[in-house]
């Protein structure tokens, strides 16, 4: 008597913490920038600026005249885990992203082009030191200078995953070799809410699909502890084939669809990518930089 082949399912992505009710008028008037698109790239005296205060540096002028950066509210434990609101401009302080008001001084809204091995250099910010830890006063507080900076590097995507979170898990090599991580959410109200940034976020996503994730060939891939893995990646618990029809890509929001997890290594492949600084936790994430910084999320990108 044969024995019929079930391959296990992977449960749908959920957010840590339920979304935030939309607002009854748009994002952006909470005065957050909602399009990335609408922004220059700052002048190379700016960025330096910025570059100094996110490494804790006071620019010369700020030290004369403009008053210290006001305290960093503390806020009580609220629900998830691993700063959620952050990852995913649901919090507060998104107000302040992009603007560039460093120590009092306004230098104009734009973006920071910099490096992988200028952002892995920067320092953790205060409260933020160790990178074990998880301070739940910064659950919904962005915290020092490079966590309300959008910057834009050039770097090799060397490997990407998709993430029990919903999150497209990017990694990023500089030309030295140094690593860092990128990430994109899921981009629909259930996981980033009234994020001012949805569109940008759908757009990366959408880049990601369609340059990478489209072409990647289910059938090269076995089913290991409820995710996709290439062939001849084998851990201990067994394997199964990849369903027939199956599809790595972001369902369309509202189809039902449940995206499989994946991980994989891929060709290096040049890009642009713009998002907002973040310093994570430590817990041994793939491509992890040492400072644990990524840019999360991902705005924009673009392919070289």
């Amino acid at each position: 008597m044969s024995v019929k082949n079930v391959t296990p399912q992977t449960a749908a992505p959920r957010p840590p913490i339920p979304a935030l009710r939309r607002r009854a008028l748009p994002a952006a008037n909470d005065g957050s920038i909602g399009d990335v698109n609408t922004l220059m790239i700052v002048s190379p005296s700016v960025a330096a600026k910025i570059k100094a205060a996110a490494a804790g540096v006071a620019p010369p002028e700020a030290v004369a005249s403009a008053p210290g950066p006001p305290p960093v509210a503390r806020r009580p434990d609220s629900p998830g885990t691993e700063r959620w609101p952050v990852k995913t401009g649901q919090d507060p302080d998104r107000t302040k992203v992009g603007k560039n008001v460093i120590a009092g001084v306004d230098l104009g809204a734009g973006i920071v082009e910099t490096t992988v091995e200028e952002l892995i250099s920067l320092p953790r910010p205060p409260g933020l030191e160790d990178e074990k830890a998880d301070p739940p006063e910064f659950a919904d507080v962005r915290d020092g200078v490079t966590e309300v900076t959008i910057w834009r590097i050039e770097a090799s995507i060397i490997a990407l995953k998709h993430e029990k979170d919903g999150d497209y898990h990017l990694v990023l090599q500089g030309t030295s070799g140094q690593e860092m991580v990128a990430e994109i959410p899921t981009p629909t109200e259930e996981f980033v809410g009234d994020c001012p940034w949805i569109e940008n976020i759908g757009q990366a996503r959408q880049e990601v699909d369609d340059k990478l994730v489209r072409h990647l060939t289910p059938a090269a891939f076995s089913l290991q502890n409820g995710k996709y893995m290439p062939l001849g990646a084998r851990l201990s618990a067994p394997a199964a084939s990849a369903e027939p029809g199956l599809s790595f890509t972001t369902p369309a929001a509202g189809s039902g669809m449940t995206q499989p997890l994946f991980q994989t290594a891929i060709a290096p492949t040049q890009a642009r990518i713009t998002g907002v600084g973040f310093f994570d936790r430590a817990h041994g994430a793939t491509g992890a930089a040492r400072n644990v910084i990524e840019l999360h999320p991902v705005l924009r990108i673009e392919w070289l």
